[in-house]
């Protein structure tokens, strides 16, 4: 099952309910609990998805997805604190795919941007946002130049439109404000 992680991503919803959905229940239960507290759960998420093999970005968000908001919250919020903005772009970036490949709302997702930017040390700011416009460019630069481009349509597809909605997401929070 590790291995599938390092290599493969849920197609749709329910696989990702079949992949992630018990191991996030019983992270966001052991959180809630307070079975652990948030710096135990943050080191237990990093082991689960780094050791043997690190996961692919989109099955870690898919794990981040059933395990919880509150999770969620403290990866971001740990990875803007920690100036790891490359990461925190990739994490965002695959959190957007996974909800929209999965047809979730993305109002959650603009609220972690929001958290990120306030985490992130001001003149920071700009290059967390350049990164995270980068990340999805490089999904796309990703998948275009793969071998079997004519069997990645849908997946090029979707990675296209997640950058749509999300822009249009991140805009319509933007100007409610």
């Amino acid at each position: 099952m590790w291995h599938t992680m390092c290599e493969n991503t849920a197609a749709d919803s329910e696989q990702l309910s079949a992949c992630f959905g018990e191991l996030g229940s019983v992270l966001q239960n052991m959180l809630e609990t307070g079975a652990w507290g948030p710096d135990e759960a943050l080191s237990i998420l990093n082991e689960i998805t780094v050791i043997p093999d690190e996961w692919l970005a989109e099955n870690v968000a898919c794990l981040l997805y059933t395990a919880g908001p509150r999770l969620a919250s403290m990866l971001i919020t740990q990875k803007a604190a920690t100036g790891s903005l490359g990461e925190l772009a990739v994490t965002l970036t695959s959190l957007c795919l996974v909800r929209v490949k999965i047809r979730a709302t993305l109002s959650d997702l603009v609220g972690l941007v929001g958290e990120a930017c306030r985490a992130t040390e001001r003149m920071d700011r700009r290059v967390f946002l350049d990164q995270l416009a980068r990340a999805f460019q490089d999904v796309i630069v990703d998948l275009y130049e793969t071998d079997e481009l004519e069997d990645r349509m849908e997946d090029f597809s979707t990675v296209l439109r997640a950058q749509a909605e999300f822009m249009r997401a991140l805009m319509a929070r933007i100007y409610e404000e």
